[in-house]
């Protein structure tokens, strides 16, 4: 597991966190000496942290494969970058006399 995220992490240019979790459970239930029930439950997911320019972003997903991997890793530096990117006045608000509408356009300024 570890190579996987050394594989990963070591491919991103920026700072970058990478986690893997998994949690498995084992469920056996006697009654009298009979196994009434007999279970095991599985719980999995990653979950990436980027740094861009001063802020961080974050995703996660539950699952731990490798196209999970990418997904969380590239989610979570457009959040980055989301929050790093300034926001851009188009107009006034119609359903309100003073203020303005703002919209915010990701994209990447340290490249």
């Amino acid at each position: 597991m570890l190579e996987r995220l050394e594989r990963f992490v070591a491919a991103e240019r920026d700072y970058t966190e990478l986690r893997l979790h998994r949690n498995s459970s084992r469920r056996l239930v006697m009654r009298r000496g009979s196994l009434i029930e007999n279970s095991s439950t599985t719980l999995a997911g990653c979950a990436a942290r980027c740094h861009a320019l001063g802020t961080f972003g974050f995703s996660s997903v539950p699952a731990e494969d490798d196209h999970a991997i990418e997904r969380v890793l590239s989610e979570a530096r457009a959040n980055a970058d989301l929050v790093v990117a300034p926001a851009t006045p188009i107009g006034r608000c119609p359903r309100q006399r003073r203020g303005r509408v703002f919209t915010i356009t990701a994209r990447r300024s340290h490249e």
